[in-house]
């Protein structure tokens, strides 16, 4: 039989039969737009939803620090070991300072409606005007003595009350959140269920779910403050929104390469 002959027509002796599986034709399927709203619904949520229910835990934390502080420092004035005016400054200090430990905690989105709510800390002086008007119809500054130990001891016992409107909407979002973390895990449930490849798909909804949260955080961390700025609730939303969004997107997408590649791999039957 005659050899085989290379492009010259010299007999080609140093090529080796090639043998094993070749994989041709093979069929890459791109996820449909049902799938990719599911993905951005889910890694957004999940996003959303936990922060809901973090700044509902720090607004109670802060609830009771604020009448923890308030009731010891009544307790010191009334026992005569500090003076009301003393008092009054040191409860006006604390709240402002839980109040800024609280806010940076928070979410990006919580803090901002916070700031729209309330931009900073109330100095000593509007206090003593505020309470001073409520309790004489005058200013501060034309009460006798008496009058003005009254209004510093109001500020005293009033540094911790809690804004009931704000606390009211906290915990309607704490549930919303709550809510929203069983939605998504029913979402993400279901799409195992109908899947092909179960094991991939959990695998596919953990990345999915965590690179929302990873991209959703990063994003009110890193972008929120520079962007937006102080109260800008609409812009820190879509910031995290958009974070969260691409982080899931990413994450599906390292997720499917690496999973093709380890398939390609074991096409290969390498000994």
């Amino acid at each position: 039989m005659r050899a085989p002959t290379s492009a010259i027509g010299e007999p080609d002796h140093q090529l080796p039969p090639l043998t094993g599986p070749f994989p041709v034709n093979q069929e890459h399927g791109l996820p449909s737009p049902l799938q990719l709203a599911r993905d951005e619904f889910e890694a957004a949520g999940s996003r959303f939803a936990t922060d809901a229910i973090r700044d509902a835990r720090l607004r109670q934390l802060y609830k009771s620090n604020i009448q923890r502080i308030s009731r010891e420092v009544q307790a010191e004035v009334d026992a005569g070991r500090v003076s009301v005016v003393e008092g009054a400054r040191f409860c006006q200090r604390m709240r402002n300072q839980v109040m800024e430990e609280t806010r940076v905690a928070s979410s990006a989105q919580g803090r901002a409606y916070a700031q729209k709510v309330k931009p900073t800390g109330t100095a000593l002086e509007s206090l003593l005007d505020k309470y001073a008007s409520e309790l004489f119809k005058r200013p501060f500054s034309s009460l006798s003595e008496s009058q003005k130990s009254q209004v510093f001891y109001s500020i005293v016992a009033s540094s911790g009350r809690d804004n009931l409107e704000f606390s009211t909407e906290t915990r309607r979002l704490r549930i919303l959140g709550k809510v929203g973390l069983i939605v998504t895990a029913i979402v993400a449930l279901h799409a195992v269920v109908i899947a092909d490849d179960k094991p991939r798909e959990i695998i596919r909804q953990g990345a999915v779910i965590g690179g929302g949260m990873v991209g959703g955080g990063v994003a009110g961390a890193l972008l929120v403050t520079p962007i937006c700025g102080p109260g800008a609730v609409v812009c820190a939303v879509a910031i995290v929104l958009l974070g969260s969004t691409l982080g899931g997107l990413a994450a599906e997408l390292v997720e499917r390469t690496a999973e093709e590649e380890l398939e390609e791999f074991a096409r290969w039957n390498l000994r």
